[in-house]
């Protein structure tokens, strides 16, 4: 899941988004279902990972500044929280 972090204080949810990853030759593709057009790759699997979390990061912000809203329809694809949240990935 790539996750986008928020402070309850400033009134804004975080959000999970479930990340696909394919294995392509000799690197790892990774795209995000509920965001169109958001993916990245990397040369190791760890690596797709942060990248299509720097991804997602950046596609959050771009609607924001858009005045665009952000997908918060609970789905398999899609977590929303009020709550604070702690992200650890091992």
């Amino acid at each position: 899941m790539a996750k986008v972090k928020a402070d309850e204080m400033t009134g804004m949810r975080s959000y999970s988004f479930r990340i696909v990853l394919e294995k392509d030759d000799d690197v790892y593709l990774a795209l995000v279902p509920a965001l169109p057009g958001c993916h990245s790759w990397g040369y190791t699997f760890k690596e797709a990972v942060h990248n299509v979390q720097d991804a997602v990061e950046t596609y959050v912000a771009d609607l924001i500044k858009h005045n665009e809203p952000i997908p918060t329809e609970p789905t398999p694809d899609v977590t929303v929280s009020v709550e604070p949240r702690v992200t650890v990935t091992a």
